[in-house]
């Protein structure tokens, strides 16, 4: 069952038996692979049969006919509660919030409630606190050995991470499981446009989405697609996500397509009573689109601080608004163009200006204009060019915290900004 980031972690997390069907979803014959586990579950019905018909369908995105395939096992399965792990994910993607609660305490695994934690309520914060806890323990689980259950751990940790808009390892996941790399590349796109590295990251994701179709990963692709169309202002491909989830039962899906939809078009507002009280993470990006579209008052906790970054971005995209970015390197931005001078040296006098002030950048004025006759001239005349991008907010707050600050920066302005900023026992007010 696909997670909200793009993979799946039931098949991740679920013990699984191997079969000659993986390799049809491995060459992207998805369908065919469907048909050939149906054919096979109507000759024999048994636990390789029904798990071949879900895994299938977890790669087709199909979450109505998982519960269909589900709740016939355990009418005829001689364990129904064989799939429970399996049907916590499919009533998480539903938004059957009662379901959700009796599924994850019949698993009693403390993996997927660690996730759940954090894709369904909410709760990355509590999510980190478990897999702290499990991965100096001896916790077991079920088929798999110690090294791949903390290949999980780390999944999920990474995953908390972005939604709390913190630090990455990703290199943590690093392992030889064939999954490895395309998960580093799934989790770096999703926390770079968290943290405000557009360019980057957007010319990579298409190759990241045919690899996902390669794989015969049709909820990652969809997925994927979905944060690509919020940030590039994609309304058309957001209605046809919104469609197909739909279509598929995916209701949690569908809501959270639906609201970045919202956004950017003035179509009526989502029904928040479609929303289940206690599914945080969707209410989080409720009160964001009422907070961005409607002008409501709301502050996004920490705990979501990585999805909140995401909407303060979207919105100064969508609305044309300037700010200046210190995601990876120095950058000027008016909506989604940047913004350029004949000398750099023009934005990192404002990135001094606007950071630390006109006394600090006037003190400094030998490492903003290095070797200039004149500096205090140039500084009038880059003040002058600036015009009304002189007061723009900064995304300073959203990269100190995400651990990209200049990151990709190395100039002596911008170590010294670095060695300002990044400073611990001595923090700089951020505007």
């Amino acid at each position: 069952m696909q997670w909200n980031t793009p993979f799946r972690a039931a098949s991740l997390i679920m013990p699984k038996v191997r079969s000659d069907i993986e390799e049809l979803l491995k060459d992207n014959e998805v369908y065919r692979a469907y048909r050939e586990a149906e054919r096979r579950l109507r000759a024999r019905f048994s636990k390789r049969t029904v798990a071949d018909v879900v895994e299938a369908l977890g790669s087709v995105g199909d979450v109505k006919l998982q519960r269909y395939y589900i709740e016939l096992w355990k009418e005829r399965g001689d364990d129904p509660d064989y799939f429970v792990q399996t049907e916590a994910y499919i009533n998480h993607e539903m938004c059957d919030s009662v379901a959700l609660r009796r599924s994850l305490r019949k698993a009693n695994n403390l993996l997927i409630t660690a996730d759940i934690v954090a894709s369904y309520y909410g709760r990355p914060d509590v999510s980190l606190i478990i897999a702290g806890r499990l991965k100096g323990s001896n916790y077991k689980v079920k088929a798999y050995g110690r090294e791949y259950r903390d290949f999980i751990l780390d999944l999920i940790v990474n995953r908390a991470l972005i939604y709390m808009g913190l630090p990455t390892n990703l290199e943590s996941l690093r392992r030889d499981y064939g999954l490895s790399e395309f998960l580093m590349a799934t989790l770096s796109f999703i926390g770079g446009i968290t943290s405000g590295e557009f360019e980057r990251h957007l010319r990579k994701v298409g190759d990241l989405i045919n690899g996902a179709l390669a794989k015969g990963d049709r909820p990652v692709v969809m997925s994927l697609g979905r944060y690509r169309a919020f940030v590039e202002l994609d309304a058309f491909t957001l209605e046809l996500l919104k469609n197909t989830y739909e279509k598929y039962g995916s209701r949690y899906n569908a809501i959270l397509s639906d609201i970045f939809l919202s956004f950017l078009t003035e179509k009526p507002l989502p029904d928040a009573s479609a929303i289940p009280h206690d599914c945080g993470f969707l209410r989080t990006h409720y009160d964001l689109l009422l907070k961005y579209r409607e002008g409501r008052d709301y502050t996004v906790p920490d705990r979501m601080a990585g999805m909140g970054a995401l909407w303060w971005y979207v919105n100064r995209r969508k609305k044309g608004l300037p700010y200046l970015s210190f995601s990876g390197k120095l950058r000027l931005y008016d909506g989604v163009k940047e913004i350029r001078f004949r000398s750099k040296r023009v934005v990192v006098a404002l990135a001094f200006l606007r950071l630390l002030g006109r006394e600090f950048l006037e003190a400094n004025l030998h490492v903003v204009f290095p070797g200039a006759k004149n500096p205090k001239r140039r500084l009038y005349q880059a003040l002058a060019y600036l015009g009304r991008y002189r007061y723009v907010p900064t995304d300073a707050r959203i990269t100190i915290r995400a651990g990209n600050f200049l990151r990709d920066e190395d100039e002596p302005w911008a170590i010294l900004l670095k060695e300002r900023m990044l400073n611990r026992d001595n923090p700089q007010p951020l505007l």
